[in-house]
């Protein structure tokens, strides 16, 4: 039986200082209330989980493959983090941590911290989420505890919200943790501290340009337990849903991880090549055979071009998704953790089948091969380095995304390859100044042209990837034509979007806004979007 009911917020800290036990999870909605409006006291303390459990809570909802079989949850990975609070504000020393679990990471974002209007003493919260070693899954919750000088309380993990199609999960325990305060002059500084960026909430958006109620992924074409959050970027404001859970609205929604699954694509491949294409206007002409285990017959007139254009010419199907979803691309994605066993999959297991350049076949292990490529380039160079951390981070650097885009998947082994094709992280912030980004490239010709063309997709140059919905493909970015009659326009609109497994959308429409969501219950509607933001702001040229 299920123990994954609230409980009653009041008693959060009676549980933390052990006055009462743990035997359900709380009601987000109403610990928020918990907590004044007066910043907690200063701190800076080493935190190491002991995993002496005393009370614990799980309830699977969904698990497609049997991932329980294997996966042990039985106690919250442990961990070891100095965490800084300043003014309020709680910073982790890293935010990504190895753990010693045998299928889940720990992340832990920026938190809060608070006196409680109960007792007074610091409570502190800070947004924590599972993270799948293998795949892109993950599941978000918080951590709670109090303080009250030189005494900290035991820890609450509590996770009841994902972005994960096949694998749902309630979790809920407490546990005692070592602990030790550190001298204060050591304190961690959080460089995005004033740089936090303001959201509106998305029914300004009904309430102002009075477009119809529900246009977004709040429809009926979504369930709303399956959205993690979706918002409309434009005119310098970035309006959002809040971020639903089972428990309420998740209660430090900015801070909410979002995996990237195939924006990866997009954002590591495209931006990357575009970078690198800059430097060499000849980058994208590069036969993949530099790779070593690239350099074969069939490979020899295959380019990096055609990689990000999905038109290697190697496939075991046209049919769109085939190969995707192929028990050897199953084995690729998932059970080879080796650059060496990745790369061998993806260069020998899907055969020659026609000239390259002329048929878009979708499989991420294409994707994998240009990122690999992009390192055999480099390292030919003499610059021997990894291009997500070289060039990608740099960029992100420069665009001020938060630490945690600046994260991969990566091999199991010394050689530690970025996926390229999955496996990134955002935060919402992150959302936006991707948008900004991507609209002043969508508007100059003249700076990464590689990404220019991307973003301004026509029927010259791309290529049919899913007829039926006329969906195109091109320089790793799918875009959409919209008949003109449909939006009363003279001449059809093509629109860029990126978008990844199991129901995630970032589209860019031509009137300068960015539209976006996070989902899981494999739905890519957004219609009803498109025709919104058109209403606000014609899209005809």
């Amino acid at each position: 039986m299920s123990v994954f009911f609230n409980t009653h917020a009041d008693i959060v800290e009676d549980i933390l200082w052990n006055d009462a036990k743990l035997n359900s999870s709380f009601d987000y909605d109403a610990l928020v209330n918990h907590f004044s409006s007066k910043n907690g006291d200063d701190f800076h303390i080493h935190v190491k989980s002991s995993n002496l459990v005393k009370g614990l809570g799980l309830t699977v909802l969904l698990d497609e493959y049997g991932l329980m079989t294997s996966t042990d949850l039985s106690k919250f990975p442990s961990f070891e983090i100095e965490l800084t609070s300043q003014e309020g504000a709680v910073t982790p020393s890293i935010n990504f941590i190895e753990s010693e679990n045998s299928f889940f990471n720990v992340y832990i974002g920026n938190g809060i911290n608070r006196l409680s209007r109960i007792t007074k003493k610091s409570l502190i919260m800070l947004p924590i989420a599972l993270t799948h070693k293998n795949a892109n899954c993950v599941h978000n919750g918080v951590m709670i505890f109090s303080l009250e000088k030189s005494k900290v309380s035991s820890f609450i993990f509590q996770i009841s919200s994902e972005t994960c199609a096949y694998f749902k999960f309630d979790f809920i325990s407490i546990e005692e943790s070592a602990y030790k305060f550190i001298n204060k002059t050591n304190k961690i500084i959080n460089k995005n501290a004033n740089n936090v960026e303001k959201f509106f909430d998305i029914s300004d958006v009904y309430n102002t340009y009075q477009i119809p109620i529900n246009s977004f992924a709040d429809s009926k074409y979504f369930d709303k337990n399956n959205v993690t959050t979706f918002g409309l970027i434009f005119n310098d404001k970035h309006y959002s849903s809040g971020c639903m859970t089972r428990t309420g609205m998740y209660p430090i929604c900015d801070e909410i991880l979002l995996p990237s699954y195939s924006l990866a694509k997009s954002i590591a491949g495209t931006f990357t090549f575009a970078i690198l294409a800059n430097i060499d206007n000849k980058f994208g002409e590069t036969p993949v055979s530099i790779i070593p285990e690239c350099d074969s017959k069939s490979w020899k007139n295959v380019t990096f071009n055609h990689l990000s254009d999905m038109t290697s010419g190697h496939y075991l199907k046209r049919t769109y998704d085939y190969d995707e979803s192929s028990i050897a691309h199953t084995k690729f994605l998932f059970s080879a953790t080796s650059h060496n066993d990745k790369i061998k999959i993806a260069c020998n297991d899907f055969p020659y089948k026609t000239k390259p350049g002329k048929r878009f076949v979708y499989r991420t292990s294409d994707t994998y091969i240009l990122g690999t490529g992009f390192n055999t380039y480099l390292n030919k160079k003499n610059e021997k380095s990894d291009y997500f951390n070289k060039v990608l981070v740099e960029l992100h650097e420069d665009l001020g995304l938060s630490n945690a885009s600046k994260n991969s998947l990566r091999t199991f082994d010394d050689t530690a390859q970025a996926y390229t094709g999955w496996g990134m992280y955002l935060l919402k912030s992150d959302l936006k100044k991707i948008s900004d980004f991507l609209h002043k490239i969508r508007l100059n010709k003249d700076n990464f042209s590689y990404l220019n063309e991307a973003l301004n997709p026509n029927q010259n140059n791309s290529l049919s990837a899913i007829k039926k919905y006329d969906i195109f493909y091109n320089n790793g970015f799918w875009s959409r034509k919209i008949s003109a009659d449909r939006l009363g326009c003279d001449d059809d609109i093509w629109i860029p979007f990126m978008s990844g497994f199991g129901g995630i959308t970032f589209a860019f429409f031509p009137n300068g806004m960015s539209y976006y969501y996070f989902s899981d219950g494999y739905k890519f509607y957004w219609d009803n979007a498109l025709m919104a933001s058109h209403k606000i702001s014609s899209f005809c040229k």
